[in-house]
């Protein structure tokens, strides 16, 4: 089983340093009332995130030892649920994921254009309103 082992510890170091790519989680660094908060958040962030994302791991691991095998590896999780569960839990399954996407898109585009109409120092007042308008855009447009 070092296989499983190997397999998961990588999974786990991607994600560790890949979500710090994400502006909608970066932007949680900003939140930290002190010094002693943003402590806190460095040391139980990976922790926390680990915990996270090692289901998905595990049920790609499960995947694998119960001989699903699939060209597209993005849907694993699909595959078993249509083949062990009822229907009416895939269907939810589907739901679920596609209200997931749709919500990272808008967290994604909310904290961008926060970041850009906030961290920008500006020195006309045109250009600072013209920031503020296309995030209420982008806003309304997501």
């Amino acid at each position: 089983m070092e296989f499983c082992g190997f397999i998961c510890f990588s999974f786990m170091l991607l994600w560790l340093f890949a979500d710090t790519m994400f502006p909608q989680i970066f932007s949680r660094f900003y939140t930290a009332k002190d010094e002693k908060t943003l402590k806190y958040l460095i040391i139980f962030y990976p922790i926390i995130v680990s915990f996270l994302f090692l289901f998905p791991v595990l049920i790609g691991v499960w995947a694998h030892g119960v001989g699903i095998v699939s060209n597209q590896n993005d849907m694993i999780l699909q595959i078993m649920v249509y083949k062990y569960a009822p229907e009416y839990v895939y269907s939810f399954v589907m739901i679920s994921a596609l209200a997931a996407l749709m919500s990272t898109a808008y967290s994604q585009l909310l904290s961008l254009s926060t970041m850009l109409s906030h961290d920008l120092k500006l020195k006309k007042i045109r250009l600072l309103y013209f920031f503020y308008n296309c995030k209420i855009i982008v806003n309304i447009l997501s």
